[in-house]
């Protein structure tokens, strides 16, 4: 009787085993893996360039972007998941209107070149905004399949399109002979220049800040090119050609002036006399 207990007892112990055997399964299989996320990935986007305030002398530039989406593989922990999706997508805005889109679904970090063509003159702003989207598994505050918050980045630049060439203008040096080994070189530039220099006879350039003079110049002729850069890159130019001369001698001017005020007065006499003669 004894025996008969026991071994009904075995039995059962194992079929209760064989009935635990799949549940065991089963709690296994529910979860092969899943991701905490100990922090929200977000998605990064950085412009390159251009840089923020800065001029540009042509109608067309192209806009560096970096998509950095790397983040969301750091955030994964665990085994993945294949039932986990992300999205992250980049727009570019010039002047508000929409120029370029892009999504992706890699965790990778992505360059882009956007063209821009066709730029007006003067001010511009573009926006960049980026957006990660997805779902994950999470234990909080209950196990399932969670929607990941919406996280934004963004940039602002602002550049100005300038592709005219300043206004400039040589006040004090003229086409014509100059008596004087120096000669004033003054100017104006109608706009804000980076650098402004002079070349003499086609020589190396020289910078100046303001208004300056040229001194010890050679007899003969010569030729000055002014030229004035703004902060864009645009340069203007002007050039002058004039002529050096010995000045006359100071001694035969004064010998000359002597002779001609001498005759003068030799003929206001001789009249006088003959006025005399006649009365």
């Amino acid at each position: 009787m004894k025996k008969t207990a026991i071994a009904l007892s075995f039995v059962l112990l194992m079929l209760l085993a064989a009935m635990a055997e799949p549940q065991f399964i089963n709690l296994g299989s529910a979860n092969p893996g899943f991701y905490l996320y100990p922090h929200s990935p977000q998605t990064i986007i950085l412009v390159q360039s251009p840089e923020n305030n800065t001029t540009h002398n042509a109608n067309s530039i192209n806009v560096n972007l970096t998509l950095d989406v790397s983040t969301w593989a750091l955030a994964m922990e665990g085994l993945l998941n294949p039932n986990y999706s992300f999205s992250s997508s980049a727009i570019c805005y010039l002047d508000s209107d929409s120029v370029w889109e892009k999504t992706v679904n890699s965790a990778q970090v992505f360059n882009f070149s956007v063209p821009l063509a066709g730029l007006s003159e003067g001010p511009h702003k573009i926006v960049v905004n980026a957006t990660a989207t997805g779902q994950h598994y999470s234990w909080e505050p209950k196990w399932g399949l969670y929607d990941t918050p919406v996280l934004d980045s963004s940039g602002i630049i602002y550049f100005t399109v300038d592709t005219v060439a300043p206004r400039l203008s040589i006040l004090s040096l003229e086409n014509r002979t100059y008596f004087s080994p120096s000669v004033d070189l003054n100017f104006t530039v109608n706009d804000a220049t980076s650098q402004v220099t002079y070349s003499l006879d086609q020589k190396e350039n020289v910078t100046i800040s303001e208004n300056t003079q040229v001194v010890g110049l050679a007899n003969g002729d010569h030729n000055m090119t002014v030229y004035a850069m703004d902060e864009a890159g645009n340069v203007a130019s002007q050039t002058v050609y004039f002529k050096i001369a010995e000045p006359f001698p100071v001694v035969a001017v004064s010998v000359a002036a002597v002779a001609l005020v001498a005759a003068g007065l030799l003929l206001y006499n001789r009249k006088r006399r003959k006025e005399a003669q006649q009365t």
